[in-house]
């Protein structure tokens, strides 16, 4: 069999093609992985700067983001109290947190500092508040599907720090659903409507 050598240079072009394409998605992810890595650390940072703050607050973290939307970067802080927050709680939080991060400048980008309750829809990022969930309405996003949806939501009936027992509703019919924790990508209160 003849193979011309325009072909094979078709074929070796389209080959360099593909490598340069590939190495630039590489270096996208790349840059992704490490943009995502300086966040967390700045996230994990000011974590640390408001759990004193916090204790003389008289309030609990529960949230921080450190988010780019458009060209505009947003440090959210999300705090509350057993009895929900007051403007007062919030407004002598938001002047702890805004001159301990003025004093120590370890944020680079210029941001936008928001400090809130976390309001009905709450994030249940821990173990514990999820166990503290139990007999709330809640929606939970999963990494792999559960008869055939990667999103429920319904009253939470149980944790035990590994599964969650929830009952949701599938067209017309409750049903009982158990999900691994490991399988939960994300989870928060949901209103029932």
């Amino acid at each position: 069999m003849y193979v011309s050598g325009d072909t094979i240079k078709g074929c070796v072009d389209a080959f360099i093609n593909l490598l340069k394409r590939e190495w630039i998605s590489a270096l996208f992810i790349l840059l992704l992985v490490l943009n995502w890595r300086k966040n967390m650390k700045i996230v994990e940072r000011v974590e640390e700067l408001m759990l004193p703050i916090c204790e003389t607050t008289g309030t609990y973290l529960v949230d921080v983001e450190f988010e780019q939307e458009n060209s505009n970067w947003y440090l959210r802080i999300f705090i509350d109290t057993d009895e929900g927050l007051t403007m007062d709680e919030c407004v002598a939080a938001t002047e702890l947190i805004s001159a301990k991060l003025d004093e120590l400048d370890f944020i680079e980008e210029e941001y936008m500092m928001e400090v809130s309750s976390p309001g009905a829809e709450r994030p249940l990022k821990t173990k514990e508040a999820l166990a503290d969930a139990v007999g709330f309405y809640i929606n939970v996003q999963l990494d792999d599907e559960v008869l055939n949806t990667k999103e429920l939501q319904g009253d939470l009936l149980s944790f035990d720090g590994s599964i969650l027992e929830m009952e949701c509703l599938f067209k017309t019919r409750k049903r009982k659903v158990e999900i691994d924790y490991e399988n939960v990508a994300k989870a928060r209160l949901a209103v029932k409507f």
